[in-house]
């Protein structure tokens, strides 16, 4: 038997990610323009996803531009990157959608407890349960979740490993890259 607890509903300002940010969406509402998932509660916000995905950038010592250089340097793309909002703390999130669109949503990566996938929608599973259908085909949220994870292991590979590892390392990096091309 599959229960769904009633989820407890907030208004707020302004926002900031935590660990328990399951998702931020974005939200068809004049007042309100995103809709945040939590374990347990809905919080609605007036800022819009990249201003609450920028502002936490701030919260935890760096700017969105930086985030996004760092990842865009360390998966050697500059489209749809995923954001390490605070790597030490394990927040990585991604786009379902270019940050660019309105309509675009932002996943918090490690409270992905599964995905179902199909050519024009995809279904997501978070930690507590809840399930969120997107707009976003399976390919694209499949693709995102492996490039959340590529990002995620070079950022521990830069973190952890010495500089005398990191040409093996590069050396794996280059072979899946070419494999994933075929």
């Amino acid at each position: 038997m599959n229960k769904t607890k009633r989820k407890r509903k907030e208004n707020r300002e302004t926002y900031t990610i935590t660990d328990d940010t399951m998702g931020i969406f974005w939200n068809d509402d004049p007042y309100y323009s995103s809709k945040i998932l939590e374990p347990n509660k809905v919080i609605l916000c007036r800022k819009s996803p990249i201003q609450i995905i920028s502002q936490s950038c701030i919260m935890n010592e760096s700017t969105l531009d930086k985030r996004r250089k760092d990842m865009e340097s360390t998966l050697q793309s500059n489209s749809k990157l995923p954001i390490a909002i605070n790597p030490e703390a394990h927040l990585y999130f991604f786009p379902t959608r270019s940050p660019r669109s309105v309509y675009c949503n932002w996943i918090a990566f490690y409270h992905v407890l599964a995905y179902d996938e199909n050519k024009e929608e995809s279904l997501i599973i978070f930690s507590d349960q809840t399930k969120v259908k997107l707009t976003t085909p399976g390919l694209s949220l499949q693709k995102q979740m492996h490039r959340t994870a590529m990002g995620i292991v070079m950022y521990m590979k830069e973190s952890f490993s010495s500089p005398a590892d990191s040409g093996v390392f590069m050396d794996a990096w280059a072979i899946s890259r070419s494999e994933s091309s075929i």
